[in-house]
């Protein structure tokens, strides 16, 4: 069916959730050259987090919810994390019984994006309708429940927007991208740089901003490149604050990728 090319297509600009330069191979932290090595980075780092039994205890639950957006990401290659994304949620809301609504709402906004997912590892073009219409319903009714949740009109957005034309998301994916494009600047600490950098990519790629949103996402992007930890760890958890400008203005900026030669 001509909508499964498209659920193809669409998948090779989802979120790589959490992915992380090595550790001295080159100066500063860069995303993926392309999706092979987005996939090798965040089976690396699920292996990270997998034995990071060093975590803090109160870091816990920023940890754990980057597990589930890898396996989230390594589902649209391999049908078994679409499965182990459904388990993590579980086993977070086992973890973290006081996650608040915020949180809950992001876990089953994974699991509505993972039914998506299924659609496209389904054989039988009927199972695929029906994974694909069971996960965007869900989407919608989260996004009507959190309208102002950054990662819940993400995953909407990333599920729809390369869809084709019949099945009359177009309106949706534009609404998405534009709050998106308000909301992230404002919740710059809740992700890792790697995921914000993927986001803003999603964003930017998806060709439904104006100049005006366009420009604030980029910058936010280059805020992200500029402080980005190169440890794969480090690169995992809250994006370091800004760099402060000094006071003659020689210093780096928010949204500059680096410094300049």
């Amino acid at each position: 069916m001509r909508w499964a090319w498209s659920i193809m297509l669409f998948a090779f600009l989802l979120p790589v959730a959490v992915f992380a330069q090595s550790p001295g191979s080159q100066e500063g932290w860069t995303p993926p050259r392309n999706h092979r090595d987005a996939q090798e980075r965040a089976r690396r780092d699920l292996s990270l987090l997998e034995r990071g039994h060093q975590l803090q205890a109160e870091n816990r639950a920023w940890y754990d919810l980057q597990r589930l957006r890898i396996l989230y990401f390594l589902g649209l290659e391999e049908e078994e994390f679409v499965r182990r994304v459904d388990h993590e949620a579980a086993s977070f809301r086992s973890a973290h019984p006081a996650r608040g609504g915020d949180l809950e709402a992001t876990l089953r906004g994974y699991e509505a994006a993972a039914e998506v997912l299924r659609a496209k590892h389904a054989f039988w073009p009927g199972a695929k309708t029906g994974h694909l219409r069971a996960g965007l319903a869900a989407l919608d009714s989260l996004v009507g429940e959190h309208p102002q949740h950054p990662e819940v009109r993400y995953l909407r957005l990333v599920s729809t927007a390369y869809l084709p034309f019949f099945f009359g998301r177009g309106d949706g994916a534009r609404e998405d991208a534009r709050v998106l494009a308000e909301l992230l600047p404002r919740a710059r600490g809740s992700f890792p740089g790697p995921t914000l950098v993927a986001m803003t990519d999603v964003l930017l790629e998806s060709g439904r901003l104006d100049a005006e949103r366009s420009a604030r996402v980029r910058e936010l992007r280059g805020d992200a490149l500029a402080v980005t930890p190169t440890d794969p760890m480090a690169a995992l958890g809250p994006l370091p604050p800004r760099p402060e400008p000094s006071a003659e203005g020689s210093g780096p900026l928010a949204g500059d990728p680096g410094p300049r030669g």
